[in-house]
């Protein structure tokens, strides 16, 4: 996959003096919340591909991924990056990984198209594998997105949405170990299978349907995973190894769904298509 330069770093990443790496040439500008570049260059006594990160956003937690990362190596059906080296400069904290092989579904669409049920059954098995796990010592992150939306333009569905959010809101919460981030954009793929599960930065011991939901619903400009097939077909994956509350996950997809309609306003389509999803959902 390549991405161009779309913004200018905060660091610049030939000036830091890495202990195991060398970088040769940045190749590609992976979008991120983070600055993530690939690089080319030396990595211990051999060349090759990597990736360095450099904490950007106010959620970047550069140690609780470094944590699982390690952790989740025992996890041998994990397809995981492995750290090589990590560090701070000028005050801000790196973390170089190896590249994982394979590409997000949105640059391998054609194939996607041919095979839809086993990529979504696929998406689903690997969340519920996760949401397996039982490393419980940390807690997940609490985000802003995970609070009831704000509507400071008094927009008449956020409000309605709102409402109903707050009359109907789960009286317990399922816990399970989560990603934090688990959508599209953090999966690679090869041969049609999952090749790599990228950004643990907000993973911990979680709320599970919050974290199903939010891997799910479709972005706006997705063109994939929009339809109630592929739904049916990540829950009927993911329901291969795990379980879910299927009251508490449509909240949790209404809640997601009004964060991302109030992002989107140049996004007309999407937002026609949210507010006929969540009306949808909320008239069920």
């Amino acid at each position: 996959m390549y991405f161009e330069k779309y913004r200018e770093l905060l660091l610049d990443p030939f000036a830091v003096q890495f202990q195991r790496v060398e970088i040769e040439s940045v190749i590609s500008y992976p979008h991120a919340g983070n600055d993530v570049i690939e690089c080319i260059g030396a990595v211990d006594k051999g060349r090759g591909n990597f990736f360095v990160k450099f904490e950007r956003h106010r959620d970047a937690d550069f140690e609780n991924e470094i944590y699982f990362l390690n952790k989740l190596q025992q996890a041998a059906s994990l397809k995981i990056p492995k750290v090589i080296e990590t560090g701070r400069h000028q005050g801000i904290n790196y973390l170089v990984l190896e590249k994982l092989p394979g590409a997000r579904i949105s640059f391998i669409l054609d194939k996607y198209a041919a095979n839809t049920s086993a990529y979504c059954n696929r998406f689903g098995y690997s969340l519920g594998e996760i949401h397996s796990l039982t490393f419980t010592e940390r807690l997940a992150k609490g985000r802003k997105i995970h609070n009831l939306p704000e509507n400071p333009q008094n927009d008449p569905f956020i409000a309605a949405a709102r409402c109903w959010l707050e009359g109907n809101a789960p009286a317990s919460v399922n816990e399970a170990f989560i990603h934090g981030d688990h959508h599209y954009a953090n999966l690679l793929w090869a041969d049609d299978c999952i090749s790599g599960i990228l950004d643990w930065e907000l993973a911990g011991w979680g709320n599970k349907e919050l974290d199903l939901a939010w891997a799910v619903i479709p972005r706006p400009g997705q063109q994939f995973f929009k339809s109630r097939y592929e739904e049916d077909e990540i829950l009927s994956g993911y329901c291969r190894v795990n379980h879910f509350d299927l009251k508490a996950y449509r909240y949790y997809k209404v809640l997601h769904l009004t964060h991302f309609y109030r992002i989107s306003a140049d996004e007309p389509d999407y937002q026609t298509w949210v507010r006929a999803q969540v009306k949808e959902l909320l008239y069920s």
